[in-house]
């Protein structure tokens, strides 16, 4: 999409949050070498007007600049850096929206660094965060960090909002030769609805269970402890509720955990699913599985294998 080397760029990969048990504090980074993310392109002008142009989108998205993830983002750089200036900017979706593999984070978080590149690289790691959340805040209602700090930082990443010092992040150690796959249904599932089904309280147990599971997977991912890891790669707090809103979603569980998955449950708020294996055969096993699931009820999907990706977007080719 750039046209000249006065522009700068940035490729965000997919992201998988909510992994397991780990409800808006847990999400990992497929490979950039998928190919399957958002690309944004920044060029600097000396006028003050700012210019979006969106392909891969199918139209869907605005292209007014104060209501797009990806320029708002922008914005928030420049005020972050304390610059004032115009921009051109190219957005290239290759992820659809509200498919629960981090499209809006992707448009964020390429944005942030491709205006960052812009500008000469001012800004810090921490500061990008601040920047892509605010993306985040636009497209969802509230700046969730659990795809955006994967899709700028790769790997598998820990993190905590607290109310009193910010945005706390860990990465966590990634066993050697450990696959993601995620199977995106075509059907439609709005981010909205997938909340509105959350109940506003749940039950003591429910929490504590999810608090220990996720304590397990994490010690498991810093001991390499693939038993510990599949016994707790489970969810009491929101995949409950929204299962009933994937068509066939007990039977691709099911199909992964059979054909060998540590664990499987829904990428962020769905309708995409997810399955962490150990070793390239067993994850296209489950890849497939997943895919013959859902065309027995009727639902045509599309698979993707890949590795944890080490490289987020601060790592991506300009």
């Amino acid at each position: 999409m750039k046209t000249d080397a006065s522009w700068s760029s940035a490729f965000a990969p997919a992201t998988v949050a909510n992994v397991g048990p780990g409800l808006d504090v847990l999400g990992l980074a497929l490979s950039i070498d998928t190919g399957i993310g958002d690309y944004c392109a920044v060029r600097l002008s000396d006028s003050f007007e700012m210019n979006l142009i969106i392909a891969g989108d199918d139209g869907r998205l605005p292209t007014d600049p104060h209501q797009n993830v990806a320029s708002v983002v922008g914005m928030k750089v420049l005020e972050l850096a304390g610059l004032e200036s115009g921009f051109d900017m190219q957005l290239k979706k290759g992820i659809p929206p509200e498919s629960g593999l981090g499209s809006s984070a992707a448009s964020a978080a390429s944005a942030a660094v491709a205006m960052n590149r812009a500008l000469g690289d001012v800004l810090s790691t921490e500061q990008l965060i601040e920047a892509a959340r605010v993306g985040e805040q636009l497209a969802a209602g509230s700046p969730h960090p659990d795809n955006v700090v994967p899709a700028l930082l790769g790997g598998f990443q820990l993190m905590m909002d607290h109310s009193d010092r910010g945005l706390e992040t860990v990465q966590l150690p990634v066993p050697t030769n450990m696959f993601v796959v995620v199977v995106h249904p075509e059907m439609g599932l709005k981010t909205s609805d997938s909340r509105a089904v959350l109940p506003s309280q749940v039950s003591m147990s429910d929490a504590v269970a999810n608090m220990g599971s996720l304590a397990m997977v994490v010690s498991a991912l810093y001991d390499s402890d693939m038993a510990r890891l599949s016994a707790n790669l489970v969810d009491r707090l929101h995949q409950p509720y929204r299962s009933s809103l994937i068509k066939g979603y007990n039977t691709v569980i099911d199909a992964a955990l059979e054909n060998g998955a540590l664990g499987a449950g829904l990428s962020g708020s769905g309708p995409s699913m997810f399955s962490l294996s150990m070793g390239l055969e067993t994850a296209q096993r489950c890849a497939n599985a997943m895919q013959v699931a859902f065309d027995g009820v009727g639902v045509q999907s599309r698979k993707i294998v890949s590795a944890i990706g080490n490289k987020g977007t601060l790592q991506s080719p300009h």
